[in-house]
């Protein structure tokens, strides 16, 4: 999914064992997130949007929040 918010640099990253992007760690909302996301891209799209609305500057933020908002729209039409 394409979108308008640019990733800080570095960029903000969840601790994963053999992850492959290093950058700013960050404790996901869950622990379990990083696993449950890693077999999951909607579940992943989605946390790394609730973790910009979390971090996100202002306009990322904004972003941030209206993408969520029609992710969830789409998925709860479907």
């Amino acid at each position: 999914v394409k979108t308008d918010i640019r990733p800080p640099e570095p960029p903000f990253v969840w601790s994963v064992s053999g992850g492959s992007v290093e950058g700013v760690m960050i404790r996901p909302i869950h622990e379990s997130v990083p696993f449950a996301a890693s077999n999951d891209d909607l579940l992943y799209q989605a946390m790394s949007l609730v973790d910009a609305v979390r971090l996100g500057k202002p306009r990322e933020l904004a972003i941030a929040r209206e993408a969520l908002a029609a992710l969830l729209e789409r998925q709860q039409s479907q």
